[in-house]
């Protein structure tokens, strides 16, 4: 049977509560740092997936085509590449950076419609 080496981690969150984290690692020749730090990329490559899946709806593609599926590929990830850099800029995070950016374009199309109420009709 392989050894198994259990780490835990205990913190604060924003909201001033505490938690832990066990982490397990089966590599004997790794210390805290090691373990720690491996699950900081894994979790981060596993936040960037959330995002291609729920902000760029890459696990759903409409395309029938392989080229149509490869730019529906292509521009999720492009698109979830977008979002982290205002992300970053707005400080901001996804989620809530697109409920504005949906917000602001559903206000923008219903004031355009209101404008072409309010145009003359042409004869």
């Amino acid at each position: 049977m392989n050894e198994v080496f259990l780490v835990r981690q205990v913190f604060t969150n924003k909201h001033g509560s505490t938690g832990t984290l066990h982490l397990v690692c089966s590599d004997a020749t790794r210390d805290y740092d090691a373990i720690n730090t491996s699950y900081k990329r894994w979790w981060q490559a596993g936040v960037f997936h959330k995002n291609l899946e729920s902000n760029a709806d890459l696990a759903k593609p409409s395309t029938q085509t392989l080229r149509t599926q490869r730019s529906h590929f292509f521009m999720s990830i492009y698109a979830v590449f977008k979002l982290e850099c205002l992300s970053i800029r707005t400080k901001l995070n996804q989620t809530a950076l697109r409920f504005k950016l949906l917000t602001s374009a559903t206000r923008s199309a219903f004031e355009k419609k209101r404008q072409w109420q309010a145009a003359p009709a042409a004869a």
